[in-house]
């Protein structure tokens, strides 16, 4: 999944609650750098049909 940040403020996308690498899981400061505004992250992982009832954008 690609994310292109319009909003005014950094952000990622946090997957609660699913299973993926770490490194794509979207804890800014932790686990991935915020994404900027007009910058954007391509997230690559196996996805599975729980993902598609979880994901929602956690804004900074």
């Amino acid at each position: 999944m690609r994310l292109v940040n319009r909003l005014p403020v950094a952000t990622t996308v946090h997957w609660h609650g699913v299973r993926v690498p770490n490194a794509q899981d979207g804890v800014a400061g932790l686990t991935q750098d915020a994404v900027a505004p007009g910058g954007s992250f391509t997230y690559e992982f196996v996805a599975s049909v729980e993902l598609v009832r979880r994901m929602r954008p956690d804004v900074m």
